[in-house]
């Protein structure tokens, strides 16, 4: 893994912002794990394991996350139209 690069009050740089102990949560439930046992390995309560779930996993089971996908790919459709020299790559 690369080296982080951080600012003078030791924050990540370029990093998705998420905290290790959500990060762990989140890998354990995309690898399946459901929030019982992310609780045992992680020693952490329902509740701290139901916000960073409901926070960060996406799923199509919720009406206004399909509508946010579905905006996010008329808004980039719509830039690339307008952009097309500019919008689909990493910059």
């Amino acid at each position: 893994m690369t080296e982080r690069l951080r600012y003078a009050t030791n924050r990540p740089v370029g990093y998705d912002g998420m905290h290790d102990s959500e990060r762990e949560i989140m890998r354990l439930f995309d690898a399946g794990a459901g929030i019982d046992r992310i609780i045992e390995i992680t020693g952490l309560t329902f509740g701290q394991v139901q916000n960073v779930t409901g926070m960060f996993s996406v799923t199509a089971l919720e009406e206004w996350k399909i509508d946010a996908r579905a905006g996010s790919a008329a808004l980039l459709t719509a830039l690339r139209q307008h952009h097309p020299n500019r919008c689909g790559a990493a910059s």
